[in-house]
């Protein structure tokens, strides 16, 4: 929960989508500086998806979850706000205008 003076966005021109990767790695070092237990050190990457508000050359993150969620979030600001949704998440990107 977010306590404090909540600001207007206005004069956001792009709505994006990015990837946003996170490598993390799990051990228990008491464990693993034995060698003789042979205690192995595991990492994975988990990737999720950030929703951007691109506000003159700045960028704002204001979401991030799973693809298919951050995506709607997306294409309901762009069709609100008339803005149009640029989904950088794949190799070929897209753009989906919502501005007249």
């Amino acid at each position: 929960m977010n306590f404090g003076r909540w600001r207007l966005l206005k004069n956001f021109s792009l709505v994006t989508l990015t990837l946003n990767k996170s490598l993390y790695r799990e051990v228990n070092y008491d464990l693993y500086q034995l060698p003789r237990l042979n205690v192995p050190m595991f990492s994975f990457l988990e990737t999720k998806v950030s929703v951007n508000l691109k506000l003159d050359k700045n960028r704002l993150e204001i979401a991030r979850g799973k693809y298919t969620k951050m995506k709607q979030l997306a294409l309901e600001l762009g069709k609100y706000s008339r803005t149009d949704v640029y989904d950088c998440t794949h190799e070929e990107k897209e753009l989906i205008r919502f501005k007249e």
